[in-house]
């Protein structure tokens, strides 16, 4: 996952990377995730600020009876705090949710190819193996294996759990 911030500072750099992939990537949804995630969290940094404030001048005040109504006042106000916090989850969770989604940056020294003919062999190492038959792809054996465990049969049951006073088979311990 790329991280937020370096996102954030080089979007446009971020987005001609992309496009390098073959893929056109719409980064407006994260600018308006991340532009909603902010302002939520600054104005939620602004009420905790001021309710510890105010909390701080309530604590000092020996007449409780002179500061009821900023008493009453926090209340709204740590009211309003859990809401922007809720809030502030719900996007922070659609934000990491999208960002998932987005691909890896490909390397800067990649060549951008269309097809495997245009992106030149580099280097080897070693010899390929060879198969003395047609080798299935991947996915064709991801669905084959998968397939084949829900035929398997039964396993036995697991062998009796033993105390721990018994030693464990093929120690020296007796």
């Amino acid at each position: 996952m790329l991280d937020l911030k370096f996102l954030r500072d080089n979007l446009e750099a971020v987005e001609r990377r992309l496009a390098t992939r073959g893929e056109t990537i719409d980064l407006g949804a994260f600018r308006e995730l991340d532009g909603n995630r902010r302002s939520l969290l600054g104005e939620a940094e602004t009420l905790k600020a001021e309710r510890n404030q105010v909390s701080a001048l309530i604590g000092k005040t020996k007449d409780k009876s002179q500061v009821q109504g900023e008493i009453a006042r926090m209340k709204e106000v740590s009211a309003r705090i859990k809401e922007l916090d809720e809030e502030l989850r719900q996007v922070e969770d659609s934000l990491n949710s999208w960002l998932l989604t987005l691909p890896n940056l490909p390397d800067a020294q990649c060549p951008v190819g269309a097809s495997e003919e245009d992106n030149p062999e580099v280097s080897t190492w070693g010899e390929p193996t060879r198969f003395d038959f047609e080798p299935k792809p991947t996915g064709t054996l991801a669905k084959t294996s998968t397939s084949s465990i829900s035929n398997a049969p039964p396993r036995s049951p697991e062998p009796a759990l033993r105390s721990p006073e018994e030693p464990a088979p093929g120690s020296n311990a007796r």
